[in-house]
């Protein structure tokens, strides 16, 4: 009879607290489902986190195999971020205490990517090509005048002469008369216009400036 009345009682506790159980019930599953999500997400940003250093260490493996090619003094430096969105600008590592200053190339395994503009202690700013106006380059023997045209989305020489001798497929570099460095690598003619006095000198770059990571700081270093 006891248990009969005992069985009665937890018959209509059950029943008066039905609601508060399935809360605390649903709340142990949700908890438990939490965690299972919180988990396989910590696991899914461990996978991508190794595969960023997996990539990184290709991209430096196959950059440091072309350092034997250069022939300027250098300092093995990093893209740290992109100013903005829309701008040519990046922050790039080391400063003034480690001996750099305004005026630096910046090339990486491909040509030219641009010099320094700005700097601090710790920092430069890097300015790249496309930015930079007027840069004085050679062709063989002529010289002349490089801007990057966004409407045509390429490097373009002007103020060599119809008289010179430029042809497609001819190398380009930065020339003597430039606050750049002389002698190093920006492309290829891919294109040449006469004019009635000059040429146009279309010229193509191998930087991809869109992806930019391990670069060269090139000069003289205090």
């Amino acid at each position: 009879m006891k248990k009969i009345s005992l069985y009665i009682i937890i018959c209509l506790l059950v029943i008066m607290l039905r609601d508060n159980i399935c809360y605390f019930y649903g709340n142990i599953l949700g908890l438990f489902k939490l965690n299972n999500n919180y988990y396989d997400a910590i696991i899914t940003l461990k996978d991508e986190e190794i595969e960023n250093i997996k990539k990184d260490y290709t991209e430096f493996s196959n950059f440091n195999k072309r350092l034997d090619t250069i022939n300027y003094n250098y300092k093995i430096s990093k893209v740290i971020y992109k100013e903005t969105y829309n701008t040519n600008k990046y922050k790039i590592e080391y400063g003034k205490k480690d001996g750099i200053s305004n005026g630096l190339a910046i090339i990486n395994e491909h040509g030219l990517v641009g010099k320094i503009t700005d700097l601090d202690n710790t920092t430069s700013e890097l300015t790249t090509l496309k930015d930079l106006e007027d840069i004085s380059v050679v062709v063989n023997n002529s010289y002349g005048k490089l801007n990057y045209s966004y409407e045509d989305d390429i490097f373009i020489i002007n103020d060599i002469s119809n008289y010179d001798k430029v042809y497609i497929n001819d190398k380009v570099y930065t020339s003597t008369y430039g606050t750049i460095k002389e002698k190093i690598y920006i492309g290829k003619v891919t294109k040449v216009e006469n004019d009635t006095i000059s040429k146009k000198v279309y010229v193509k770059s191998d930087v991809n400036f869109n992806k930019l990571n391990y670069l060269l700081i090139v000069g003289d270093f205090k």
